[in-house]
């Protein structure tokens, strides 16, 4: 697809703020108004879960009834049954051992915190509502991936026209969206996470992969979390 008059800019152009807008005040607003009634943390992630959803909504009538576009601007490339029995643990291998590399780096040499507050509390309430961590990355993978992916990526290479600003770009806002956790490395390791996934969907066009596999890593993540920090 190309821009072919500057009204079209301008609305891609306005998708993408509406994008970073929608996502960023689904993670800040709801623990600032919640919280301020006095409304538990359980409550405030179950209302930011189903805000993303809305989100993604919201987006998906800006794409079709404004831009009139598809939502998703690459079309979905297929790939033989053997591709994915290559690609799933060549990308867990490339996260696994980039996120090491990055927790060595930032703990151990730099002696970051691993914990932020907002973290310890998500762990205490997957501890005692598994069902509320399985909704948590079900929508993180799917929402993530269909808003940071999906919708902004090919936004962006119209705009600025090259690969490099939008793989970036897109993974920077990835990043800064986990700031609320309330450590650095909880900004770095999604932003490396989201470099990786944004490399790869730039290549092969498939979100569908991308959705599942995102799914499944951030279950193994917060697993491997709760080992380490259980009780």
């Amino acid at each position: 697809m190309e821009i072919t008059s500057g009204r079209d800019k301008q609305k891609i152009i306005f998708g993408i703020l509406l994008a970073t807008l929608l996502s960023f005040a689904t993670v800040i607003m709801p623990g600032i108004i919640l919280q301020h009634f006095g409304v538990g943390y359980k409550s405030i992630l179950i209302i930011s879960r189903v805000l993303f959803w809305v989100c993604l909504f919201i987006l998906t009538l800006y794409a079709t009834r404004i831009e009139k576009n598809n939502f998703l601007l690459w079309p979905e490339k297929k790939y033989p049954f053997t591709f994915y029995l290559g690609a799933y643990p060549a990308l867990f291998g490339i996260l696994f051992f980039g996120i090491a590399i990055i927790n060595i780096i930032l703990v151990k040499a730099l002696h970051f915190p691993t914990n932020g507050s907002k973290l310890n509390v998500l762990l205490d309430l997957f501890r005692q509502n598994k069902w509320l961590l399985y909704v948590t990355v079900i929508t993180a993978g799917v929402v993530e991936e269909f808003i940071f992916r999906g919708y902004l990526m090919p936004r962006l290479q119209l705009v600025f026209k090259t690969k490099f600003l939008t793989i970036f770009i897109s993974s920077a806002l990835f990043g800064l969206m986990h700031f609320t956790y309330g450590n650095v490395i909880q900004v770095v390791g999604p932003f490396y996470i989201g470099l990786i996934f944004a490399l790869f969907y730039e290549k092969y066009k498939n979100i569908k992969m991308l959705i599942i596999f995102h799914t499944f890593w951030d279950l193994f993540a917060i697993w491997l979390l709760l080992m380490q920090h259980g009780k």
